[in-house]
């Protein structure tokens, strides 16, 4: 019984470190120089190459994890890589390509349930995998005319909504998997990433378009959100801290700055090709742990020795 509350105790404390982390730089996956590059999220500047080598080639989705590590998927082998979250440094495989068919990963997201799941481009689909170990557990989400599925990203309900670039849609599944209905086409062309901004309204980036598109959740437009600026083929898209719209641009390998309510252009953050950047795709604030991750790494520690003297 004490083992039993021990590790639930654990998980509980591990779990509110990470909620007390501050998002720090941002890190930016750059499709065609064939590594994650670092900027400061307020200034742009560029800080370095975050992530490279061992193999990381033609990175597209990038994501955080429950863990702290930062997963890299590659585009053309469908390996996700695994990085320590502060330093860079290569952690291993979390994903084998071979698995079901997967040989090209478009975007990763962890959802509420903790495990990972991925757009696999020359499957049409939504893999998930486990958290922890990277095991395959199953395909998420298919069908119902999904086709080049580029972007993900998770309601707070807990829905799963799915950019597919083919398709011409953004398409939403339930917790269960099960298809719900699509957002987006007509007159637009690519849908490419899908974010929610802070009203609960889905935000679809047209890469052919070059726009961002905002929708209400029963499926009506609710207008043309970003236009402006050297916006080119538009992917990835992140909010910052300061509740702003980050867009990579990928035409012309820099990230534009938006408000997120308006949609008025803020500026460019990252300049065209800063660092070496080439092929924006996508992107992730690093975690910088909070004034209480001290705190509670030693109770973490001190209840782990008083489980091992009962043991």
């Amino acid at each position: 019984m004490i083992f039993r509350f021990a590790a639930a105790f654990l998980a509980w404390l591990v779990g509110l470190q990470a909620c007390l982390a501050e998002a720090g730089d941002l890190l930016v996956s750059s499709r065609f120089s064939n590594n994650v590059l670092r900027y400061d999220r307020h200034t742009g500047a560029f800080k370095g190459v975050f992530a490279s080598g061992n193999g990381l080639a033609n990175p597209n989705g990038i994501a955080y994890g429950p863990d702290g590590n930062l997963y890299v998927g590659l585009g053309d082998t469908g390996r996700i890589m695994k990085f320590q979250g502060q330093t860079g440094s290569y952690l291993g495989d979390f994903v084998n390509s071979d698995v079901a068919g997967f040989s090209g990963c478009r975007a990763i997201a962890f959802g509420p349930d903790g495990n990972l799941y991925v757009a696999g481009a020359n499957i049409n689909s939504v893999l998930r995998f486990d958290g922890a170990t990277g095991a395959f557990q199953d395909v998420f989400a298919s069908g119902n005319g999904m086709n080049g599925t580029v972007g993900l990203t998770f309601a707070s309900n807990g829905d799963l909504y799915v950019g597919a670039a083919i398709s011409n849609a953004a398409y939403r599944f339930n917790s269960q998997g099960q298809f719900i209905r699509t957002y987006g086409g007509g007159a637009l062309s690519n849908v490419t990433g899908v974010l929610f901004d802070s009203q609960n309204r889905l935000l679809t980036a047209y890469s052919v378009s070059n726009r961002i598109q905002r929708y209400n959740l029963n499926g009506t437009s609710a207008g043309s959100f970003a236009v402006t600026g050297s916006l080119n083929t538009p992917i990835g898209m992140i909010l910052d801290p300061d509740g702003n719209l980050l867009v990579g641009s990928f035409g012309t390998d820099s990230v534009l700055k938006y408000d997120a309510m308006t949609g008025a252009f803020l500026g460019t953050l990252v300049t065209s090709g800063s660092g070496g950047l080439d092929g924006t795709h996508n992107f992730a604030f690093m975690q910088v742990p909070g004034p209480g991750g001290v705190a509670i790494g030693l109770v973490a520690l001190n209840l782990h020795l008083r489980r091992r003297r009962q043991c």
